[in-house]
C-alpha cells in the first residue's frame, strides 16, 4: 500500500469522524440546554425590601450548564431558570449557549464533508492498479491497465 493511499485513509477516516461528531453533537447537547437568566442575586434583606431577587445580566439564554448548584430557587416569568452569577464566578464556570454549538457546527460539517470527499476520491485514484504489456510479432508494445 503507498504513502499516498494510506495517508487518504487516514483523511477520509478523520474526516468521517469529525463529520459523525459535528452531525450528532450538537443535537445531543441541544437536548441538555435549558433556558437561564444569569443574576447578581441581592441579600435576603435587600431583596425582601425591593421585591426582586437580583439584577439579572443581559437577557435570558438557552445554555448548557451542568452544576445544579449554579441554580436558584423560582424562575422568571418566561419561564427562565435563575442562575448564580457569583457561583459560576466563583467556580470558574462558563455556560455554553447553545447559539455557539450551533455557529461552530456548521462550518465543521462543511469543513469535515469536504475532507471525507477529497480524501475519499484521493483513496480511490490511489488505489492499486495493475498494466499488462502486450505485443504482437507485427505491433508495437501496449500497456493495458486493468483495475
Amino acid at each position: 500500500m503507498s504513502l499516498r493511499l494510506r495517508l487518504a485513509l487516514g483523511f477520509l477516516g478523520l474526516g468521517l469522524l469529525g463529520l459523525g461528531l459535528s452531525l450528532g453533537l450538537p443535537g445531543q447537547l441541544a437536548r441538555e440546554a435549558r433556558l437561564v437568566q444569569i443574576l447578581h442575586p441581592y441579600e435576603p434583606e435587600t431583596a425582601a425590601l425591593l421585591g426582586e431577587i437580583g439584577i439579572p445580566v443581559g437577557s435570558p439564554q438557552l445554555v448548557i450548564l451542568r452544576d445544579e448548584n449554579a441554580f436558584l430557587p423560582g424562575k422568571t416569568e418566561s419561564g427562565a431558570a435563575l442562575v448564580d452569577a457569583g457561583y459560576l464566578k466563583e467556580h470558574k464556570l462558563y455556560p455554553l449557549q447553545l447559539k455557539t454549538v450551533r455557529f461552530v457546527a456548521f462550518p465543521a460539517q462543511i469543513l469535515f464533508g469536504l475532507l471525507t470527499l477529497v480524501s475519499g476520491w484521493t483513496a480511490w485514484r490511489s488505489r492499486k492498479t495493475r498494466t499488462l504489456e502486450t505485443s504482437g510479432p507485427f505491433s508495437e508494445p501496449n500497456t493495458m491497465t486493468i483495475l
